[in-house]
């Protein structure tokens, strides 16, 4: 929550006793921490950030299964497993991108819908 002085007319959430110094009451804003003012955008910042802490993970679960590979030094039952685990990553890491791409998809073809249409629709638009 943010303090300002004197008081602003946008976002003015509650005005307070008069500031002893200036006589002016005080009012406290909130600022919008998301830097986003749509459904929209919220999700795509959330996609975003996802996609950032997703991918570094994917990369080091891969890493981390070579290493298991290289250890397991021609153990079959090792190898085994490992396999078996890279498997489970990949495809992990295939639906991970693949909801990603189907949220995209769905975002763009209600853009273009609404842009299309003339109506006003409940989540605006990302562009």
């Amino acid at each position: 929550m943010v303090c300002t002085e004197p008081a602003s007319n946008s976002g003015v959430v509650n005005q307070g006793a008069p500031n002893a110094r200036t006589g002016q009451p005080t009012s406290y804003t909130i600022e919008n921490p998301l830097k986003t003012t749509s459904l929209c955008g919220l999700v795509e910042n959330l996609l975003h950030a996802v996609i950032e802490i997703g991918i570094p993970i994917a990369v080091l679960t891969l890493v981390w299964i070579g290493f298991k590979f290289v250890m397991a030094q021609g153990n079959s039952i090792e190898l085994e497993a490992q396999k078996k685990n890279l498997r489970y990553t990949i495809l992990g890491i295939v639906i991970f991108l693949a909801s990603w791409m189907i949220a995209v998809v769905i975002a763009n073809t209600v853009n273009s819908l609404a842009s299309g249409t003339g109506i006003n629709p409940f989540v605006t638009s990302c562009n």
